[in-house]
This record gives structure tokens, C-alpha cells and sequence, in this order.
């Protein structure tokens, strides 16, 4: 097992090593310094392999301590803000057993799923399935284990918890998780299926934990027992490794198991990457009609081009618009009418621009415009960039402005209803207001619409990230959208305010002018297959 663990460290690591050397060498001016034999340089590649290494242990850490802050230690300090210490500290340690150890164990296994190293050791390597899958899971959990104590016992001096307590959580969540597998893979040895496997599962039981915590929360529950319960589970939960290790030795179901998540997860089996990375924006031909088929208009050239293509994708975008106006309306509703019921109760005092902050992250989450430029590519650029028409700067800038102005009229959709919603809510519950304020922040919303809809396609048009294979090769594509993402969830830790409003509409107002100058500058020139 330990040779077999080491191994598969070896390939991530390597994996890793020549993945940054591959992008350092994309880099103007640096990358002609790096030559083709760095790839061969066995002692520089052992060296950065220990410090990508450290890099994953640090990553970790990192992820959970801003997983345990902001998940857990945040919302219980926000809605206990009159607790005590010792209150604080067990409604902590209540929400890291039901959400790491219960929750955490059903919906996210490191063994019942398949990637790409599963495919290498398996299928391109000739593993044996038993210990390709142990292998895996176990250096998975042992890396997340590994963070998941050093978090906690730094939030040991913040809680004034024992610090021996991250240890518990550590082999707590080892033991967990793979009590959770024993139990999956008896089911699966006897049935041929998983408990509570589907992906409606692994949404809903995280989800409901969430609600259900914050809920607890919310209500001031005594957690005076949690500290007990801390201990006993994480206990129980460690004493299950025991057993594990001897089932894992004895099972006999890994060859069925392995081809089965195989083809579950990535249908290995019976499709390439490229169809595999396909499939998530594919079309659906036998959807459409005939005279969808037979469409005729008025426009001509690259005007025809992009209408023929959203209407084409009109099933690919028109879902998760409506998905997300029945999620809005559904909560809209159930909102104000519970406002209405305890406005009396609440007091509720707040100014329409104090919950811009929250409305920031809801802008970001309602935006199509990732899955749309995705979907340009693999369904339409992919095929003309070949041709030289295509690429020129006439072309990219035509074509840029025409998806530009659909994508914001479908952000714009969305959020014209939020705005309209928001604005009927304040009324209707009688939050403090001026027509100004309220202007104000439907104003700033509307912006942001506007931002999401510039960056996507500015981020698409000046990195394109993808190449013939559909792998993302451009690493700053993710780099950015992450940053943004960290930066509108961040929104909602601050105050609402008329600074705060000031801050969003000045941001959103200097990047779109910038990004659009830098498009029409550099994307004739980035534009193109890689």
C-alpha cells in the first residue's frame, strides 16, 4: 500500500512539475529561457516536487481554514452575536461534526469517484483495481485529514478549544469517510448500486445540513452537549479505520467497482476526452423542429452567423435563464411573505443599499455568460478559427460585439427581474427608502450585470483558454475568474453602504471601458486555435 501511494505521489507530482513548466514557457521573454530539456532534468524536477508538495499541503490548509471560518464560524458569530465564548466554541464544534463528519462523509467520497489519474493507473498503467482505488483514497484522505488538523489547530486559540481536539477532527474525518465507503461498497457488492449516490444527493444533503445548521443557529439551541458529541464521534469514527483496513484486504468486488465508476463518472469506456469535455454544452439536434430548421432572416454575414448559433443554443441558455427566474420567483415569494408576517417582530430597520453587499455574489451566481462562451467554442469557433477570414481583426471585433450585446441582454434579463422583485419587496414590506437610494442600487445591480457580461467574454477573447481537444490550456482564464469570484464573495462580508455602492459602481465603470479597450486592441492578435 505504501509503495503504491508513494507511486501515485510520484505521477501528481510529476504531473504537476511538468504542467508549470509548460505554462512558465508560455510566458513572454521568460519562457525562452527555459529550453525543451527541462523536461529531462530529473534532480530539478525531484526538487520542485518536493515543493509543490509542501504547495499542496499549504492549499490545504488553506481550504479548510476558509472552510471552517467562512462556512461555519462566520454565520454562527453573525447569528449569535450575544453568546458567550463557551457557546460559541460548541456551536462550532456541533456544526464541524454534522457537516464534516456526517454530512461531508455521504456526499463526498475520495474512493467512489474517477479522474484522470484513476484512467492513468487503471487503464494506461495496468494497476490492479484494488489497489489503484485504495491507493487513491487513501492518499486523498490522508492529504485532507493532514489539512483539516492544522486548521483546526489554529482555530484552536480563536475557539479555546483543546488543541488536542484537531487531532480527533483529523482521524475523525479519515474514519468517517471511510466508514462511509465500507458501508457503499457492501451496498454495492450486494445490489450493484450506492447509497445516496446520485448527484441530486451529494446537492441536497450538503445543502439541507447547511440549512438545518444555520437554522439551529439562528434559534439560539443550546450546544452545551456538543463537546461530548465532538469527542465520542470523532472517536468512534477514528476506531472505524480498524475495520476498514481489514475489509479493504477482503473485498472482493474492485474490478466491478473500478468499471463501474469508470463509466458513471467520465464513461471512459466508451468515450474520448474530447466527446467527454463535450458533453456539457453538446446540442441536442433531435430537438429541433423543422421550422426551427429551415429558419430564415434579414441579417447577413457575422450578424447571421451569431443569431443562427443562440438560436441553436436556445436550449442551452433559455434553461438556466428559466431555472434561475423559477428559483428567484419561488424565493421572492416565500420571502416577502414571511416579511410581511414578521416585520413587526423583526424591526426591520436596514436601508436598501446596507444589502447590496449580499446582491453582489447573487449577480455573479445568476450570470449565463461562462457557459455561453464555452459553448462558442466548442460548437462553433473550434471549427472556423481554421480559416484565415475568421481570425482577421474585422471578424473578432463583429463577432465579439454582436455576442457581447446578447449576453447582456440576458444578464440584464435576469437582473431587471431581480431589481423589479427587490423593489416590490421594499414597498410591499416597508423597508426605509428614497427614490434615490433605490435608484441607486437597481443602477448598481444592472452595472454588474453589465460586468459579468464584459469579463467573460474578455477574459475568452484575450486568453482563449482551450485548444482542439477541449483542455483548458490557458491557466490564467481560471486564475482571473477565480479572483473574481473570491473578490464578489468577499462583497458580502463587508457593510452596506453608500462607500460600498460608490466602490461597486466605480470598479465595474473602470474595468468595462479598459477590458473593451484591450479587446479591440489584443484580440485580433490572442484570438486564435492552440
Amino acid at each position: 500500500m505504501l509503495g503504491d501511494i508513494l507511486l501515485l505521489f510520484r505521477i501528481r507530482m510529476t504531473r504537476k512539475v511538468n504542467g508549470f513548466f509548460y505554462y512558465v514557457k508560455r510566458l513572454p521573454l521568460i519562457g525562452r529561457l527555459l529550453k525543451e530539456s527541462c523536461y529531462a532534468a530529473v534532480n530539478l524536477k525531484g526538487v520542485l516536487s518536493v515543493f509543490s508538495f509542501l504547495v499542496d499541503i499549504l492549499m490545504n490548509l488553506l481550504k479548510n481554514l476558509l472552510y471552517l471560518f467562512v462556512v461555519i464560524a462566520v454565520p454562527l458569530i453573525n447569528l449569535q452575536k450575544h453568546a458567550d465564548d463557551g457557546q460559541i466554541t460548541n456551536g462550532f464544534l456541533f456544526g464541524f461534526v454534522l457537516l464534516s463528519l456526517v454530512a461531508g462523509s455521504i456526499s463526498n467520497s475520495k474512493l467512489l469517484t474517477a479522474d484522470d489519474e484513476t484512467f492513468i493507473l487503471s487503464r494506461q498503467m495496468h494497476m490492479e483495481a484494488r489497489r489503484c482505488l485504495c491507493s487513491r483514497s487513501w492518499y486523498s484522505y490522508s492529504m485532507n485529514a493532514i489539512g483539516l488538523f492544522l486548521a483546526c489547530l489554529l482555530l484552536s486559540f480563536m475557539f479555546s478549544f483543546p488543541f488536542w481536539y484537531a487531532g480527533m477532527a483529523g482521524f475523525g474525518y479519515l474514519g468517517s469517510h471511510q466508514c462511509m465507503d465500507m458501508l457503499q461498497m457492501r451496498h454495492f457488492q450486494r445490489k450493484n448500486s450506492f447509497y445516496l449516490h446520485a448527484n441530486t444527493w451529494k446537492l441536497l444533503i450538503p445543502l439541507g445540513s447547511l440549512l438545518l445548521l444555520y437554522a439551529l443557529y439562528w434559534l439560539n439551541v443550546d450546544f452545551s452537549f456538543a463537546p461530548w458529541l465532538f469527542c465520542i464521534t470523532s472517536f468512534v469514527c477514528a476506531a472505524a479505520i480498524i475495520p476498514y483496513r481489514r475489509f479493504e484486504n477482503s473485498y472482493h468486488a474492485y474490478s466491478e467497482l473500478l468499471t463501474c465508476l469508470l463509466v458513471e463518472n467520465y464513461e471512459i469506456l466508451k468515450l474520448d476526452s474530447s466527446q467527454m469535455k463535450q458533453m456539457e454544452v453538446a446540442v441536442d439536434e433531435n430537438s429541433y423542429t423543422s421550422e426551427e430548421l429551415q429558419y430564415r432572416t434579414k441579417n447577413t454575414g457575422y450578424a447571421f452567423l451569431n443569431e443562427l448559433f443562440f438560436r441553436r443554443h436556445k436550449h442551452l441558455i433559455y434553461k438556466p435563464v428559466r431555472f434561475r427566474l423559477a428559483v428567484m420567483t419561488v424565493l421572492w415569494l416565500a420571502g416577502t411573505c414571511l416579511l410581511i408576517v414578521l416585520k413587526d417582530e423583526m424591526k426591520l430597520t436596514k436601508d436598501i443599499l446596507e444589502l447590496l453587499p449580499p446582491f453582489v455574489f447573487l449577480s455573479y451566481i445568476l450570470s449565463i455568460s461562462q457557459r455561453v462562451c464555452k459553448a462558442m467554442f466548442m460548437n462553433c469557433d473550434v471549427s472556423l478559427l481554421h480559416y484565415s477570414y475568421y481570425r482577421s481583426r474585422e471578424a473578432v471585433l463583429v463577432n465579439f460585439r454582436l455576442r457581447l450585446k446578447k449576453l447582456c441582454f440576458y444578464n440584464l434579463l435576469l437582473i431587471m427581474v431581480l431589481c423589479l422583485y427587490m423593489n416590490s419587496t421594499v414597498v410591499l414590506v416597508g423597508l426605509p427608502y428614497t427614490l434615490s437610494t433605490l435608484l441607486l442600487f437597481d443602477f448598481a445591480l444592472l452595472c454588474l450585470a453589465v460586468f459579468f457580461s464584459v469579463h467573460y467574454l474578455f477574459v475568452y477573447y484575450i486568453f482563449q483558454p482551450y485548444n482542439e481537444q477541449f483542455d483548458m490550456k490557458n491557466p490564467f482564464m481560471s486564475i482571473l475568474n477565480g479572483l473574481v469570484y473570491l473578490f464578489c464573495y468577499f462583497c458580502m462580508q463587508l457593510e452596506g453602504s453608500l462607500l460600498f455602492v460608490s466602490g461597486v459602481l466605480a470598479s465595474t465603470l473602470l474595468y468595462i471601458p479598459i477590458a473593451l479597450l484591450l479587446v479591440y486592441r489584443l484580440a485580433p492578435k490572442t484570438f486564435h486555435l492552440k
